[in-house]
């Protein structure tokens, strides 16, 4: 869907929030599950000896098109074998539930879906990043000034070492190292904790 964001903004918050892509969307329903059922209270009285098949019926229904009919015309229809029953909001209660792998929050008629699944590519990624993140703060820790170039060094960690070595030039890129080397600790070293994975750094 279109959206009224700027770009700029859209950036900022891939930034902020480590997201990799903001997508807008005018239907939620891939994220959000809609469940109807009576409010026996009021519906009861009005369906009588159909109620036990109306209760069946909402339960089995498409609650997105539920919600959707009464937020529109106000009504829902159900096609039974003993006749049809429409519905008013009154007559039922619709609650929302987030989809498994998604986290979704809703703020004034606004609703934010976060996909929690990773992939072994945005896992690699998340490592890449830390790795850079750390490399910085060890440069700001030596007193080196931004344009200073470095010569990197990662030991340790098999693992994240080849993961380095797949990404070597993003990372020598906005380090400003001139070289990237794999077991040979050389100046500065620190021991860090990636995500869960130890993995020491060198820098000169």
């Amino acid at each position: 869907a279109a959206h009224e964001l700027p770009d700029f903004f859209v950036k900022i918050i891939e930034d902020e929030l480590n997201i990799k892509e903001v997508i807008f969307r005018d239907d939620m329903s891939d994220f959000l599950a809609y469940h109807v059922k009576p409010n026996f209270h009021v519906l009861g009285p009005k369906v009588g000896k159909q109620m036990g098949a109306v209760k069946k019926a909402l339960e089995a229904s498409d609650g997105a098109a539920v919600k959707d009919a009464l937020a529109g015309d106000g009504s829902y229809t159900l096609h039974l074998p003993d006749g049809d029953v429409t519905v008013t909001a009154e007559d039922v209660e619709v609650t929302v539930s987030q989809r498994d792998g998604y986290n979704c929050q809703s703020y004034g008629g606004v609703t934010v879906a976060l996909s929690t699944t990773l992939t072994e590519a945005l896992i690699e990624e998340g490592f890449v990043r830390e790795i850079i993140s750390k490399v910085q703060t060890m440069r700001k820790e030596c007193g080196l000034e931004v344009t200073d170039h470095i010569a990197l060094d990662l030991s340790g960690n098999p693992r994240l070492v080849e993961i380095a070595r797949r990404n070597e030039a993003f990372i020598r890129e906005i380090t400003l190292a001139d070289s990237l080397s794999c077991d040979a600790p050389m100046g500065t070293s620190k021991e860090w904790n990636i995500n869960g994975e130890k993995l020491t750094l060198s820098i000169k």
